[in-house]
């Protein structure tokens, strides 16, 4: 109906919802994201894979090697091709203004459509 490309789900609730997996955040950002095609996990490494095994679905590790490579990976998850606006849901309740604004410096693709 409204034409999501993706959802990005980041709170507790819902990552254990979505996946059957409860995160404890290590003061790091977790996330599900969901696309038509699939549903993906999204966790740092700290976690040593458990969403994997944990949960249904598959799970994508990210690093902290790199300052924000959270925001990569959900870009990879998202499937942004540098071509197309795209439509992505967020928990507004549960993503800070810093998050928020990294995220869509990180897909500005999804400017208008957050």
């Amino acid at each position: 109906q409204n034409q999501i490309d993706a959802c990005v789900f980041t709170s507790y609730h819902n990552v254990n919802y979505y996946t059957g997996f409860l995160y404890c955040a290590f003061g790091r950002p977790y996330a599900v994201v969901v696309t038509p095609e699939e549903v993906t996990t999204l966790s740092a490494n700290i976690d040593g894979g458990q969403p994997y095994r944990r949960g249904f679905c598959e799970n994508l590790v990210y690093t902290d090697w790199k300052r924000n490579n959270f925001f990569r990976g959900v870009r990879d998850l998202v499937g942004v091709d540098n071509q197309k606006t795209v439509r992505i849901g967020i928990e507004e309740d549960h993503m800070t203004i810093e998050r928020r604004n990294l995220l869509l410096e990180f897909i500005p693709e999804a400017k208008d459509n957050l």
